[in-house]
């Protein structure tokens, strides 16, 4: 059975950074039929970090991985909608 898998900030900033394992192993659970994604709330972190810091090669990688995920939007109600 797939498993959907959510990507948090570390993650992603661990395979723009170029820590092997850790684009080893996101590659070894699409490979396994899983699916990757990513929401917009890590979308925003991630792209307002890497302009904040102006590296444009990292936004660019960033860009090129957010392209191969699938993409989870959360909006206010969904938000509004999580028990804490």
């Amino acid at each position: 059975m797939a498993r959907r898998y959510l990507m948090d900030s570390n993650a992603v900033s661990d395979i723009l950074r170029g820590r092997n394992d850790v684009t080893t192993h996101m590659r070894d659970v699409v490979n396994a039929g899983h699916e990757v994604t990513i929401c917009s709330i890590v979308y925003y972190e991630i792209e307002r970090g890497l302009k904040a810091s102006g590296s444009c090669k990292k936004l660019q990688a960033f860009y090129n991985l957010y392209e191969s995920l699938s993409h989870l939007y959360l909006d206010r109600q969904d938000l509004e909608s999580i028990k804490i």
